[in-house]
């Protein structure tokens, strides 16, 4: 899930500040860290991620926000906003 992410960040970090659990969906509330590798600025994005897990306790969906029009903003090289 996070591979795209990989790619468009060095030194990706997701810091938790809440966790927060009801039956089978697990919500983690945090932020981002890292390098945008085409821009070279430092990231710091919040984020909120939602878990649904099957019976067996394993991912069944999972749901991600955070602002994207921040999150693009960043990751655009110069020669991208020019």
């Amino acid at each position: 899930m996070l591979g795209p992410i990989n790619t468009d960040i060095e030194g990706l970090t997701l810091t938790v500040e809440q966790l927060l659990e009801l039956g089978r969906h697990v919500t983690v509330v945090g932020r981002y860290g890292g390098v945008a590798r085409a821009s070279r600025r430092s990231i710091d994005q919040r984020f909120v991620h939602i878990w649904t897990l099957d019976d067996e306790g394993l991912p069944r969906e999972f749901r991600q926000y955070t602002d994207t029009s921040r999150f693009r903003s960043v990751l655009a090289s110069p020669a991208d906003t020019a």
